[in-house]
């Protein structure tokens, strides 16, 4: 049986549609987990397109939103601030402007008390909503990697099981096509050469069923 075996592999090692195979597979394997060495949840020139507001309290990365930066965070704040002193407040831009000033030297809990003197009670929440903003392409690809990082490939894996279930089956694929090209140039099955050179032997399984019966 070794000797069948060890035939069929040398006929096919020899057959240039084995090799033709081999790099076909290599190719597909490639095609598919190629997109998985690099992190980029966005590729390049592509954005995330929805309705969702530009700031808010809870963001999810898939949305596009990634934590606001402690010094970003306070200029998008205290822009909104001034926004809602001009639209809701009635203030002309030169007198919101003058209250955020005022602001400059003071933390989020003092600046909220300071325009509460202006009728303005809501300020905290105003910052707490911005926690999280959409975010470029270089922050959502940067956060998930740093995310990546934080953690061992076996804390993923359950969410990564569909993804290395796909990469086996290009990798059992790998072995099927270059047989596949092999039996199609031969014209003749691989097991209906062996049952040949069984029934040569006067072996067949038939044989050994009713043998092993016997004992």
């Amino acid at each position: 049986m070794w000797s069948i075996l060890k035939r069929e592999v040398r006929n096919y090692m020899k057959n240039p549609l084995f090799w033709i195979g081999i790099a076909v597979g290599v190719w597909m394997i490639f095609q598919d987990t190629g997109p998985y060495l690099d992190i980029h949840y966005l590729k390049e020139g592509e954005t995330i397109v929805n309705d969702y507001p530009e700031m808010h309290r809870d963001g999810d990365v898939s949305l596009g939103y990634v934590p606001t930066e402690k010094e970003p965070r306070r200029k998008m704040w205290e822009e909104r601030i001034r926004e809602i002193l001009v639209s809701e407040f009635e203030m002309e831009d030169a007198k919101a402007q003058s209250v955020i000033d005022e602001m400059k030297g003071m933390d989020i809990a003092e600046a909220s008390r300071h325009l509460e003197e202006y009728g303005f009670y809501d300020a905290h929440y105003e910052y707490v909503n911005t926690a999280y903003h959409k975010g470029t392409r270089e922050e959502i690809n940067a956060f998930i990697e740093g995310k990546l990082k934080n953690k061992t490939f076996s804390y993923y894996f359950p969410e990564s099981l569909p993804i290395l279930q796909g990469c086996s089956w290009d990798f059992l694929q790998l072995f099927y096509y270059p047989c596949y090209l092999c039996r199609i140039r031969g014209g003749i099955p691989m097991s209906f050469s062996i049952q040949s050179l069984s029934a040569q032997e006067n072996t067949y399984p038939g044989k050994w069923a009713a043998v092993s019966r016997s004992v």
